[in-house]
């Protein structure tokens, strides 16, 4: 997920003045979401419904049934001529319709219809119908849509932004995506049809929390999207206000498919964390995530421009997949991006690594020339190379073994605020499933505690992750002893465990994430190949909260609220 940094607060304003308008802040009701996935700017949007209600402003209630062929919102270029008669009902207006030839229905503000005749093409022809019926010319304007059932024009729309939902079902259907709410139709600044989706913000949410991250994750995870979600949201808003919607339906802002993508379990973890939001200093704060850190996650500064107190790099607990990449370019595959950005430096010699900041992002990267020398810092790094592979995963990664990876174990720990550990409700839920591979595990002095990794319980002494400190003696069911240390390698220490890689251990105190290794800088990465191989580490921009790292810490006991204050510096769930 690529993620571009749109705060609030340093969009003209400062935080005192933006304190000013999150004091006192309720989460919205319903959001506006433009259906960019396939219905912006275009000249028409299909509707998969037999039946459907219009109106406009929240109040959708006027009833038309189709033949069954479907019904599209159209632009059109034509002039009408507009007949007097107005009224609020619309079957009225159908009939008063019939009283003349290539007449139709007319919605026309809020309750209001008329009757339009046409279309004509030529002004002049309309204005002749118009002066021989005492009428006026709607002339051909961008504020024009007419309803089509099959390939019939039905109905006209002119100077309003019609709402359709269908009449008898609680989502409607646009071709292959389903909605919950009502969809708003407009040609906002004067463009081709835009299609809307004004929905409640849960059930928004319903969507975009599987859209994120899969529902195959801890519930705990997915209760940390929602909130990380919903607070994202609040805080967005403004994001494509001059598009006519607040959001958009892709991965500019959140990723967003609609009711056919909906999960039980994500649906729960909104339902269960209604209405809570992360605040910082009684702010809602821009709660930007990513897929994965590959295993540190960044500075905003490192990744944006302005240093944000919430957003700072914390190492990863328990990232269970960093998300290996790998991308080989040739001296000729790097001049070709070069020149399809525009920029000239002549024949590549050399990529030099200039800046790594201290959580192992590359933070600056020059491209040298034997003309010039191109200069990239933070995101810039990763979308410079979009013209062959697309963008780079991450800016955790080495060239040609030289720049950034992750190792072993760090060395801060993390005690959460609350002290309470990990989920005690967790390790009941998990306990009542160990009938397979189940392992009575004791740390050395004879203390017990339980952890699942894979229908296994593990216990260490103290708590401890050092080498020999932490002797973990295992019998199995059949009496079978063996004695495993945790360290830095701790997949080969309990591979005899189902050959789990996934391995944790006392959550109130884990000591398991990553510390970087770091080259120093500034460094060629150029040899005697020609090549240039990126090998790394993550996927996305790395600030904020790790996915990958949520569904790791909650699989540990963490609870939604540990996770997102860990994540998250300083930040409040309320």
């Amino acid at each position: 997920m690529n993620k571009f940094f749109k705060l609030i607060i340093l969009l003209g304003f400062c935080f005192s003045s933006a304190y000013n308008i999150y004091a006192s802040y309720n989460v919205p009701n319903t959001v506006r979401i433009g259906l960019e996935y396939k219905y912006k700017n275009v000249s028409k949007v299909p509707i998969t419904e037999d039946s459907i209600l219009i109106g406009s402003n929240g109040v959708v209630d006027t009833q038309i049934d189709g033949s069954g062929k479907g019904f599209s919102v159209n632009i059109t270029n034509e002039n009408f001529v507009k007949l007097s008669y107005v009224s609020n009902n619309y079957n009225d207006v159908f009939e008063y319709c019939l009283n003349y030839e290539n007449a139709f229905p007319a919605y026309i503000g809020k309750d209001l219809w008329g009757v339009y005749l046409g279309g004509y093409k030529n002004y002049n022809d309309a204005l002749l119908k118009a002066n021989e019926l005492g009428a006026t010319v709607s002339k051909a304007d961008n504020d024009k849509m007419i309803l089509k059932d099959g390939e019939w024009t039905i109905l006209i729309f002119d100077n309003i932004n019609p709402q359709i939902k269908a009449t008898n079902k609680s989502n409607i259907t646009l071709n292959d995506r389903s909605y919950r709410g009502v969809i708003e139709f407009g040609r906002y600044r004067g463009k081709n049809i835009t299609a809307v989706n004004v929905v409640n913000i849960d059930d928004y949410l319903y969507s975009v929390v599987p859209s994120e991250m899969p529902a195959s994750y801890h519930q705990e995870a997915l209760k940390a999207q929602a909130i990380a979600a919903r607070t994202y949201t609040t805080t967005n808003l403004h994001v494509h206000n001059l598009d006519g919607y607040e959001l958009c339906d892709n991965i500019h802002c959140q990723m967003y498919k609609g009711f056919d993508n909906e999960n039980d379990k994500t649906n729960k973890a909104v339902d269960d964390t209604k209405g809570l939001i992360a605040y910082y200093n009684n702010i809602p704060i821009n709660a930007v995530f990513h897929a994965s850190s590959g295993g540190h996650t960044a500075n905003s500064e490192d990744v944006w421009i302005e240093q944000t107190p919430y957003l700072k790099g914390v190492p990863e607990i328990n990232e269970l997949d960093r998300n290996n990449w790998t991308r080989t370019y040739t001296t000729s595959d790097i001049e070709a991006i070069v020149t399809a950005k525009g920029d000239k430096i002549g024949k590549v010699k050399d990529i030099v690594i200039s800046k790594i900041s201290q959580t192992g992002h590359i933070t600056e990267l020059k491209i040298v020339g034997t003309t010039g020398t191109k200069t990239l810092k933070n995101e810039n790094i990763r979308s410079y190379f979009s013209p062959n592979g697309g963008s780079l995963e991450s800016r955790i990664f080495t060239i040609n073994d030289k720049g950034s990876y992750p190792i072993g174990n760090a060395t801060t720990e993390y005690i959460p605020s609350d002290n309470n550990g990990v989920n005690n409700d967790f390790k009941e839920e998990i306990n009542e499933n160990n009938d397979k591979n189940e392992y009575y595990v004791l740390g050395s002095k004879g203390n017990k505690k339980i952890y699942y990794v894979n229908n296994t319980y593990i216990s260490g002494a103290n708590g401890n992750t050092v080498s020999k400190k932490n002797n973990i003696i295992v019998q199995d069911i059949k009496g079978n002893t063996n004695s495993y240390y945790s360290n830095q390698n701790q997949s080969q220490n309990v591979k005899n465990l189902e050959n789990n890689n996934n391995i944790t251990f006392d959550a109130s105190k884990p000591n398991i994430g990553s510390n970087m290794n770091i080259s120093n800088t500034p460094v060629s990465t150029a040899n005697s190949s020609g090549n240039f191989v990126f090998k790394g580490y993550g996927w996305g921009h790395g600030a904020g909260m790790s996915q990958k790292g949520a569904n790791g810490m909650a699989q540990m006991g963490y609870t939604y609220k540990q996770i997102l204050e860990y994540y998250y510096t300083g930040i409040e769930v309320k």
